[in-house]
């Protein structure tokens, strides 16, 4: 259950350890509550299985080895979504390398759960 007054009490104590202004807690706490209540992060909410911080390894066909951990993984109508958060400012320019990473991430949870999967990042 998603709790306000909270996270909005979370956010100020941490605010006030980083030396965060006001605007800046205000900021932070918008954009938690919209993080929350998006439907996509409701859809996970509501899944039959869900894993946050999922580590993965898989050993790839040239002995390499794939290593990572999935921000948000969610099993729906027997497939996965895959969910790879981003808060960073540069999103645009980095795009192409998170959009790797989340295909790597993808293609991993296929092969290691044998059934289908799709990803999408998130930011606000």
């Amino acid at each position: 259950e998603i709790d306000p007054p909270r996270i909005s009490s979370l956010a100020t104590l941490h605010g006030r350890v980083l030396g965060a202004t006001a605007p800046e807690i205000a900021a932070a706490i918008d954009a938690v509550l919209a993080a929350l209540t998006h439907p996509l992060v409701e859809r996970a909410r509501a899944a039959p299985r869900c894993h946050r911080e999922l580590p993965i390894l898989l050993r790839l066909d040239d002995d390499r080895l794939l290593e990572g951990i999935i921000d948000l993984a969610f099993l729906e109508d027997g497939a996965w979504t895959i969910v790879d958060f981003k808060t960073d400012a540069h999103l645009t320019q980095l795009r192409p390398r998170y959009e790797r990473q989340l295909a790597w991430y993808v293609y991993a949870m296929t092969r290691l759960t044998g059934l289908p999967a799709s990803g999408c990042l998130f930011s606000l």
